[in-house]
């Protein structure tokens, strides 16, 4: 939920503070922020509507949202300065100028911990281009 924090460089900075020296710091996060701007777009894959909210179902929202809370939702995530980011490069780039070594980015964490079951029921589906596409997971992983 890195993503949601006011200032993500002095979280990291405060996570690096009390890491002991060769000690690692792992951030799985995505660009969530984004996505719902997305989603909120005009045109033909935008404008938040019935069938997009149906397909994000347990995704990015709680059934119960209403349309009108997702759309202000959306509202809030796009003035979070970093749903404007391109991440995890930006998490990398600020990792490195923080004094981290090491740094591995995995971003392709979604194929990891989605089952190939659960792959297979939503496959072809709106649902599937939503959630396996439009905000992928990743890791970034640095030592200090």
């Amino acid at each position: 939920m890195t993503w949601t924090l006011p200032d993500l460089e002095k979280a990291y900075l405060e996570m690096i503070r009390v890491l002991a020296p060769g000690g690692r710091l792992m951030n799985c996060d995505a660009n969530y922020g984004a996505a719902f701007r997305e989603a909120d777009r005009p045109g033909e894959a935008g404008e938040l509507e019935e069938s997009v909210h149906a397909a994000l179902a347990g995704r990015y929202e709680h059934p119960a949202q209403s349309l009108e809370m997702l759309r202000e939702r959306n509202d809030i995530a796009s003035q979070l300065g970093i749903s404007s980011l391109i991440r995890p490069q930006w998490d990398v780039d600020i990792l490195i100028s923080l004094g981290m070594k090491s740094i591995t980015v995995d971003t392709n964490i979604n194929r990891k911990i989605i089952s190939d079951e659960e792959r297979k029921r939503a496959e072809g589906s709106l649902k599937e281009k939503l959630w396996m596409n439009t905000s992928p997971l990743f890791m970034v992983l640095a030592e200090k």
